[in-house]
């Protein structure tokens, strides 16, 4: 008989423990992907349902104080009971399946992403979703917004009226809140979304490089420039100085 590794019983002895198996098998991984894709083929995952029960029992003995706590309608009961993890603080109440835009907490460069897919993330990246309040969700589309703070004159406002640490901008809580977005029409909205859109088709592909961004979505970020420098009525001269300002910063 031939010697194997796969172990079909995990104990808690040093050599067959699961945490020892995972750390033998993460040796040459380069990626989280892998150690995924380990636990489907191996059928470890089959075992979520049962982790799920134990971690609803578990939450049981604290529910008076999780229910007393702040902001307390933040729907763990009811995530934890559709079976889903529920990566955020209680304190919070955020969708993480809705439409979103995200960012990361610091970046040479204001750079904010569209995502429309259940997309989790902690402490290091922000969300900026839809409000509540109906009629203002009917007033402003979210890529709309994510032309606007992914402008250079954007950045700009960032780098001069928001916070800073060194030459990193820090796209917190409070700068994001304070960014000033302007109010104009749906239909105006709409040559934004559509070139948004356009620039999503490229970023989307399965070959995509971020680092050797096309020709074509080049133009695309340039045209968003023009269009948000014309909405808030620039001038020549100030357009050019806006330009000039972000090629030192971010270089």
């Amino acid at each position: 008989m031939t010697n194997t590794t796969d172990l079909k019983f995990f104990t808690n002895s040093s050599n067959d423990s699961l945490s020892s198996r995972l750390a033998k098998l993460m040796q040459d991984a380069q990626t989280f992907d892998v150690l995924v894709g380990y636990f489907y083929t191996s059928g470890f995952y089959l075992m979520h349902e049962h982790l799920v029960v134990n971690i609803k029992r578990h939450l049981e003995k604290f529910k008076c104080i999780l229910s007393n706590r702040k902001e307390n309608a933040n729907g763990i009961d009811k995530q934890i009971a559709k079976g889903n993890y529920f990566f955020a603080s209680v304190r919070r109440k955020l969708n993480f399946e809705s439409n979103k835009i995200v960012s990361p907490q610091r970046a040479k460069k204001n750079i904010f992403s569209f995502n429309n897919i259940p997309w989790y993330a902690s402490a290091d990246v922000y969300f900026i979703t839809n409000k509540d309040n109906k009629d203002l969700n009917e007033q402003i589309e979210l890529k709309y917004v994510l032309a606007l703070l992914n402008s250079k004159l954007y950045y700009h406002w960032f780098y001069h009226k928001g916070k800073r640490k060194g030459v990193m901008l820090e796209l917190y809580q409070k700068p994001l809140s304070e960014v000033p977005i302007k109010i104009i029409s749906k239909a105006d909205q709409i040559p934004f979304v559509e070139t948004v859109e356009q620039i999503l088709a490229i970023t989307s592909q399965p070959n995509y490089n971020h680092k050797l961004p096309p020709e074509k979505q080049l133009q695309l970020e340039s045209q968003i420039d023009e269009m948000v420098c014309d909405l808030y009525r620039l001038n020549s001269e100030e357009k050019q100085l806006i330009l000039t300002h972000n090629a030192i910063f971010t270089n």
